[in-house]
């Protein structure tokens, strides 16, 4: 069984939608990645995992 991944990116906004067939989560969580300068929220319902992020720095492809 393998997780279903789909993100997705736009200048400094990330975030994607992952359905993990073999786990059953909920919740909610922060975090801050210092690699990318972002916080990020997760919400866990089930077996699908919701994230997003908003990267307060520019990244190596320019995008400001």
């Amino acid at each position: 069984m393998k997780a279903i991944d789909y993100d997705f990116y736009y200048k400094r906004i990330g975030g994607g939608i992952t359905f993990y067939p073999y786990q059953l989560s909920f919740g909610i969580s922060f975090r801050y990645w210092p690699c990318i300068f972002a916080p990020t929220i997760r919400i866990h319902f089930g077996p699908i995992k919701i994230w997003g992020y908003i990267s307060l720095k520019s990244n190596r492809d320019g995008y400001k």
